[in-house]
């Protein structure tokens, strides 16, 4: 059938424009997937697909700002640790220091050496280690505090410090136990603290305590982070599936519109010298 043209209808021309429009529309649609990577960017290519994608995006957020507080208690836990580590070390040094001190043979100024070495000991033990395990203004070593960090997006959370209290008790009282030993003049005090009961064996066990105590919750962290990423990326996976472009094939597709509105372009002017043809027919 064919169609019927007047110098106030162009049929042909009206055809002509609604494909040209369409292909602009679906260009517009595959070059904005090119370009943003995405089938689904917005509300308006589809709604409810888009619904479900902000939905994984606000976990996937969410599960990095757990990260990020995991991450912090870390470091947290990593000063605390090193920080207990030095003071089991600087402990050998002291019982090396005490072990000399027991030997009655000492003069009067060799004793006083070893008990300047004490006294330094004991207070880098206090002030440099215990004193100065702080990270982001926590300190675990040097307080009770109880910490709560929160674990996944679902709002369980991981607890750690609390116990060294303990330590900071046990520190005291062997301080104490050492500055009695560095006033006196025999070595029997000092060997005394070595075997028996006392200060030491309560301090030295408070350390221990706490490394233990430590690291295990450094495992729960690092075991905590690891499932959170992993179950972060299998998100993030099932967001790409719902919403990814498969840029190859839009690719091609963009070439192939590009194509198409150039003819329908061409088709249009065609289509537009239609009354001109009508209008030499009065010539």
């Amino acid at each position: 059938m064919s169609m019927n043209n007047s110098i106030l209808t162009n049929s042909g021309a009206m055809v002509a424009l609604q494909n040209l429009s369409l292909i602009n529309t679906n260009l517009k649609t595959t070059e904005n997937r090119v370009s943003t990577g995405l089938n689904v960017s917005s509300a308006q290519d589809n709604a409810s697909v888009f619904a479900v994608a902000q939905g994984l995006r606000g976990n996937i957020k969410s599960y990095d700002a757990v990260g990020t507080a995991l991450s912090s208690s870390q470091g947290v836990i990593s000063v605390a640790t090193s920080a207990a580590t030095s003071v089991s070390n600087a402990m050998q040094d002291i019982k090396t220091k005490l072990t000399q001190l027991s030997d009655d043979s000492l003069t009067t100024t060799q004793r006083s050496y070893y008990n300047n070495d004490l006294a330094s000991l004991v207070n880098q033990v206090n002030t440099s280690f215990v004193q100065g395990a702080t990270y982001n203004g926590v300190n675990l070593l040097n307080s009770s505090n109880n910490i709560s960090v929160i674990a996944d997006v679902n709002g369980n959370t991981i607890s750690y410090g609390g116990t060294t209290d303990q330590l900071s008790t046990a520190m005291t009282t062997f301080i104490n136990a050492v500055t009695a030993e560095m006033q006196a003049t025999d070595g029997a005090s000092a060997l005394a603290m070595i075997n028996g009961a006392g200060a030491w064996d309560t301090f030295n066990n408070a350390v221990n305590a706490v490394l233990d105590n430590l690291g295990s919750v450094n495992r729960s962290l690092s075991d905590q982070i690891t499932f959170n990423q992993s179950v972060s990326d299998s998100t993030s996976t099932g967001l790409g599936a719902l919403v990814d472009a498969d840029l190859a094939k839009e690719s091609a597709n963009l070439t192939a519109l590009q194509t198409q509105q150039q003819l329908a372009t061409q088709t249009l002017s065609i289509a537009n010298q239609a009354p001109q043809v009508l209008l030499s027919l009065f010539k």
